[in-house]
């Protein structure tokens, strides 16, 4: 790269000339920093956001198990449902039914069975 410039004053030039490669060697090290810093700062992220979307989903992942079970016949699964909210009061609610229902029909089966081999 070639710059000319005429000196004030003077009908003289100052002419500087150097490689382009030195002349970009900190712009090309600036861009590799920012470069790396920034898949460095997207892995954090993708880790970060990971990390609380299986926080989030978790509980969702847990009760869609237990109701998979008790829509399978297993009415002794336990769902448990922690929180204040809506959901978890009547998910605890269901899932208290549901073992008073298969204890009393376990109960009902005992009864049978007890009249029946008599």
């Amino acid at each position: 790269m070639v710059s000319m410039q005429q000196v004030e004053g003077t009908n003289w030039y100052l002419v500087t000339r150097a490689l382009e490669d030195v002349i970009y060697q900190d712009v090309y090290k600036i861009s590799l920093i920012l470069v790396s810093g920034g898949v460095v700062v997207l892995a954090l992220i993708t880790v970060i956001l990971i990390l609380i979307i299986n926080k989030i989903t978790k509980p969702i992942r847990k009760l869609t198990d237990a109701i998979v079970t008790v829509t399978g016949g297993d009415f002794t699964k336990d769902i448990e449902v922690k929180g204040s909210d809506e959901q978890a009061k009547g998910s605890n609610r269901i899932s208290g039914e549901l073992h008073e229902s298969a204890n009393g029909q376990a109960d009902a089966m005992e009864q049978m069975r007890q009249i029946c081999w008599r």
